[in-house]
């Protein structure tokens, strides 16, 4: 039987290891993901109020997603290069 603590350490850590990561490294890429979306956020309501305006430092829809699927780990948990597919 799995004690308490154990089963509360692995909710925590599970997830994280299954893609090559510890709890801290994990902590750290959610949270430039987050950040960067938020600014991509900002930038994009900018952008609906002046649509003159395009957005900065690929925060646009295309570079989004490239980004975003960069960060997509493959079937060994390793995450991808962003020159690789």
């Amino acid at each position: 039987m799995i004690k308490p603590i154990h089963r509360i350490k692995l909710l925590f850590t599970a997830h994280p290891k299954s893609i090559g990561e510890t709890y801290l490294q994990h902590g750290a890429e959610a949270g430039k993901i987050s950040l960067f979306l938020l600014f991509s956020s900002f930038t994009m309501i900018i952008h609906a109020i002046f649509p003159f305006v395009c957005p900065p430092f690929g925060t646009d829809i295309l570079s989004l997603s490239e980004y975003l699927n960069s960060k997509i780990p493959d079937k060994r948990g390793i995450r991808r290069e962003k020159n690789e597919t």
